[in-house]
């Protein structure tokens, strides 16, 4: 079972890659979940004519190969579309995530995570609005993910009012198990899958073992992070609430048998960067722990 870890800015360009895919692999990484998210909207690498963009990302493929390491999953940019926002930079949005689709067949990866739709508390949009929403976004990628073999992994949302948090879109597991079946049922195959963020679940003060188990099979990729309770901190495991062994007692319940990502992007991000693979190191470490005693 390989260990992961978002990539965030560490292998954003060809350079870093270079510099960074040694030392993700020296930590004890077998796979990144690769953040295509890096990337802005404007004035960024998906402004480059397509022949350049794909050559940019075979520079990073490149480097990954060189060392051993797998794109287990990508993160596409997100939001994946902004609600209230015009016609074109949605537009935008979705050609960038299209792209991003084909970026991750050419890393040799089956998965993408792709936000759904959804507002901030104050601003949210009927329950059936959201629906409809989501389900044209969606259906709108399945030619896509039909021609490259790609699976897009709806997550579980939040939001935040008043300095609570409450469940977003597909923080209600039999939603999110709903919205996975419909999506497979149009498609005609399984193009769409689930991954389970452990951080958002914990802070939506979920059931961890009685959610993973709801979504069973359809968990095709992780995110586990902790948090705080009240922050969605991306930090090292077993330095806040979260429930480690109910959740690695739920994914072996379950029979998972995916990359062990981890999202902790404040594990290494929140170090000075000269020691980032020793915080690295630390993670793997834990991951490894993790594994052994439960999986």
């Amino acid at each position: 079972m390989l260990l992961s870890t978002i990539s965030g800015n560490l292998t954003i360009t060809p350079e870093k890659a270079c510099e960074n895919f040694p030392i993700i692999k020296k930590a004890g990484f077998g796979a990144v979940d690769f953040s295509l998210s890096m990337y802005a909207e404007t004035d960024s690498v998906f402004d480059l004519p397509d022949s350049e963009i794909n050559e940019y990302f075979l520079k990073i493929k490149n480097e990954a190969d060189k060392n051993g390491v797998i794109f287990g999953q990508t993160h596409a940019i997100y939001p994946s579309q902004i609600v209230g926002a015009s016609k074109e930079r949605n537009q935008k949005r979705f050609d960038i995530i299209k792209k991003s689709i084909e970026i991750t067949a050419m890393f040799g990866s089956k998965y993408i995570v792709i936000h759904p739709i959804f507002c901030g508390y104050a601003d949210a949009v009927s329950p059936e609005e959201e629906k409809k929403l989501n389900m044209e976004f969606y259906t709108s990628l399945i030619p896509t993910l039909k021609k490259y073999g790609v699976v897009a992994c709806l997550e579980n949302m939040w939001v935040i009012r008043n300095g609570k948090i409450f469940g977003a879109i597909c923080a209600d597991f039999c939603e999110a198990k709903n919205y996975i079946d419909e999506l497979n049922e149009i498609a005609g195959e399984e193009l769409f899958g689930f991954c389970f963020d452990f951080g958002h679940a914990t802070l939506c003060s979920a059931d961890i073992v009685k959610s993973v188990n709801i979504l069973g099979s359809r968990i095709k990729t992780l995110h586990l992070h902790e948090v705080d309770g009240s922050h969605d901190n991306h930090a090292m495991p077993y330095t806040g609430v979260c429930d480690w062994g109910k959740m690695f007692t739920a994914l072996k319940n379950i029979g998972y048998n995916g990359t062990i990502n981890f999202e902790a992007t404040n594990a290494w991000g929140a170090f000075p960067y000269e020691v980032r693979e020793q915080a690295l190191t630390l993670l793997s470490a834990i991951g490894k722990h993790l594994i052994n005693k439960y999986l």
